[in-house]
């Protein structure tokens, strides 16, 4: 039987679907197309992470936090202002090849793609629904010696009500800074009694 979180990851996969041809889209046409604004394609590219965000936490929880998934909001906003600058120093440093274009537009839409990611994580974990719901962090370690890190170390294989994991802000998605990794060199994830993953 399919459970309630994995229909929402279910759900999920097709917002991300959209949102990452949006961002490759619009990243490419503006490297490949000669005089272009880039502030009408920085203009579309929040529009359509905003949108993603939003529709990403409700799928999770329709009752989610508003005050979370807005500072999450107000940084990638401050994020994709600074992509959008490098982007157009990029362009302004001469001609690339579309090989260039394709390899800058694929590196900056994965990290875009794994922070939608971490925002459907914490929606999923903050539900209030499962906030006594025992998860364990478990998962993949990267490779030594740099990883696992002192905290996947030291985490890895502790049981605790999901509403812990969002107190303490060890909700693992590629980012957290409460993680001295950053979630970048591991694949770990909470997962409940019945091995279901709550985490992407």
């Amino acid at each position: 039987m399919t459970s309630v979180v994995e229909l929402h990851i279910s759900d999920y996969k097709s917002v991300r679907t959209v949102y990452r041809a949006v961002v490759i889209g619009v990243i490419k046409e503006y490297l490949e197309t000669p005089n272009m604004n880039y502030r009408s394609s920085q203009s579309k590219m929040k529009t359509a992470t905003v949108s993603a965000y939003i529709t990403s936490a409700k799928i999770a929880d329709k009752k989610s936090n508003d005050v979370w998934l807005n500072a999450k909001i107000a940084l990638v906003i401050l994020f994709i202002a600074k992509l959008w600058e490098d982007l157009w120093q990029d362009k302004r440093s001469g001609q690339m090849t579309q090989e260039e274009i394709d390899a800058i537009a694929q590196r900056h839409t994965d990290n875009y793609v794994r922070g939608l990611d971490g925002v459907f994580s914490e929606a999923n974990v903050r539900r209030s629904s499962i906030k006594n719901v025992p998860l364990t962090l478990k998962g993949i370690d990267g490779r030594p010696p740099e990883f696992p890190c002192q905290t996947c170390d030291n985490l890895k294989g502790q049981t605790h009500p999901a509403e812990w994991w969002v107190t303490n802000n060890l909700i693992p998605y590629q980012g957290n800074p409460n993680y001295a990794c950053g979630c970048w060199g591991c694949k770990h994830g909470l997962f409940d009694g019945n091995n279901t993953q709550y985490t992407l």
